[in-house]
């Protein structure tokens, strides 16, 4: 991280501080963005990370007047290393949102360290979970800013995958919402990944929003990304978080908060389908997968690795998947249960079920 020469870097306290170091940074080296990552906790966050200590990284917590910083140093262990290892530093502030319990842990570096050092240690803390948000939902973060901010919101670069791997990168330097209106995203062969776009106004802006909440700030107005993107962004993922809150199953209780993924009618079709998830939940990382039923209906367990959730997926027509949550199911799991869907499989809104549905034992009858 270089440094301003105007602010002296042990002295930031205060958000406004920080905003200016930030600003002053990207003005003088625009190869270093910011990136953060915007994610959810029901408790404080710095206690959290004063509780677990991690292998392979060390954490150096500095409490300030008004944000967190680590100092963040992590050993990656891979052959491509010299002597089998390389060691990555990074410099993150975690700071809080205008909504409780929504924050975005950032800092100026390159890629590479960003996703060790800075992603790679907040998706490791428990009791800190991250969300998603759908191509609909990503066009809705676009609406907002767009509402609240003067200027055209054009997008330069766009990453659109379909489930079956396929990915393509749009260059379009075109207004944000020809990007949701095209014709591969608009019939849902692809959902859109990741938008690198900037602002054409009185206030410049380059700015990056993923479906995962990772975000970018490259150039011009700190404001922008400070006091608009991370703010209504955050809103949408934790609008999108509380679905999957208060879902695990009580012990001694046969009942369930059941999740459904909805798409539209036939969307879901005959036995291919039926692989076709089962293959989406096979390959997700940290997880294993049972599978009791296969044709002519699907039933799998998923086990997450990461925090022990367990949940039951089964395709209940064509339109309809159902997620049963297991004892002490985590939020955070089972947001990468139905991230996995929505990416691998088919992208589909998620809602908890309405009441009238069948009940668990429905589902092992007969």
């Amino acid at each position: 991280m270089g440094q301003t020469g105007l602010l002296d870097f042990g002295d930031l306290q205060t958000q406004e501080q920080l905003d200016l170091y930030v600003q002053q940074n990207i003005k003088q080296d625009e190869s270093e963005p910011t990136r953060g990552i915007t994610f959810l906790c029901d408790d404080d966050p710095e206690s959290v990370f004063a509780e677990y200590d991690l292998k392979d990284f060390t954490v150096d917590l500095k409490s300030k007047e008004e944000f967190i910083r680590l100092d963040i140093s992590r050993q990656v262990e891979h052959s491509k290393y010299e002597d089998g290892h390389h060691i990555f530093e990074g410099e993150v502030y975690v700071i809080s949102h205008a909504q409780d319990s929504v924050y975005t842990a950032l800092s100026i570096c390159e890629a590479e360290i960003y996703e060790k050092c800075v992603r790679g240690y907040i998706n490791r803390i428990p009791k800190i979970s991250t969300s998603y948000l759908t191509t609909a939902e990503l066009r809705g973060v676009f609406d907002v800013l767009d509402d609240q901010i003067s200027g055209d919101i054009i997008v330069e670069e766009a990453v659109i995958k379909s489930p079956s791997s396929k990915t393509d990168i749009l260059y379009l330097k075109e207004p944000y919402y020809n990007l949701f209106n095209s014709k591969k995203v608009d019939e849902g062969d692809y959902f859109v990944d990741k938008v690198k776009f900037m602002l054409d106004g009185r206030t410049s802006f380059s700015g990056f929003l993923s479906r995962q909440g990772d975000t970018r700030y490259s150039k011009g107005s700190s404001d922008i990304y400070f006091d608009y993107l991370l703010e209504i962004a955050g809103e949408a993922l934790v609008e999108k978080g509380s679905i999957f809150e208060n879902k695990s199953r009580e012990y001694g209780s046969r009942e369930a908060n059941r999740l459904e993924i909805t798409y539209e009618p036939g969307t879901i079709r005959g036995k291919e389908a039926n692989y076709e998830l089962i293959d989406a939940l096979r390959n997700m990382s940290s997880s294993s997968l049972t599978v009791y039923h296969k044709n002519p209906y699907m039933h799998a367990s998923v086990l997450d690795f990461e925090d022990g959730t367990t949940a039951d997926v089964f395709i209940n027509s064509d339109q309809k998947i159902s997620i049963i949550p297991g004892f002490e199911a985590s939020k955070g799991s089972l947001s990468r249960i139905c991230e996995r869907i929505n990416s691998h499989f088919h992208e589909g809104e998620v809602s908890e079920a309405e009441s009238e549905e069948p009940e668990f034992d429905d589902f092992f009858s007969g």
